[in-house]
């Protein structure tokens, strides 16, 4: 993923970014397979996670293009959609979204840093798609 964020069209900055994505997703994985609230369970039996979704977020992620991810906060934003499709999607119930949604922002901010409200990457909605890209210009 750093040399797919190294490639020219973009910023300098974010091959550095991409090691600190890298970092938290490896932390928040690692703490969502642990916790047992995500354990398999009769109720939770697709509760199954494995290197294969962290290969998921990996290619939504270099499915980028530097034409329409110009900052950090972008990336970030694309990250987060990536790891809800992947993880968040299956959840059956409100308590293990708003559980994962804790890791995931201390995740954050123990390996990208805090951020303002303005550049959260909670920010509803998160949408992402390539058929859209050319009809539809994001306010930013």
């Amino acid at each position: 993923m750093i040399s797919h964020f190294s490639t020219p069209g973009f910023d300098e900055k974010l091959k550095g970014f991409a090691s600190k994505v890298l970092d938290a997703t490896v932390l928040f994985f690692t703490r969502t397979i642990k916790n047992p609230q995500f354990s398999p369970s009769a109720r939770k039996f697709h509760y199954q996670f494995n290197f294969r979704e962290l290969g998921k977020i990996t290619e939504g992620l270099m499915r980028s293009s530097p034409q329409v991810f110009k900052t950090s906060g972008q990336v970030l934003r694309l990250w987060m959609h990536e790891v809800r499709r992947v993880f968040e999607d299956r959840f059956i119930n409100n308590e293990d979204t708003t559980l994962f949604r804790t890791i995931l922002k201390d995740s954050i901010s123990k390996t990208i840093g805090d951020f303002n409200e303005k550049d959260t990457p909670f920010a509803e909605p998160i949408i992402f798609n390539s058929f859209m890209t050319e009809f539809y210009q994001s306010s930013d």
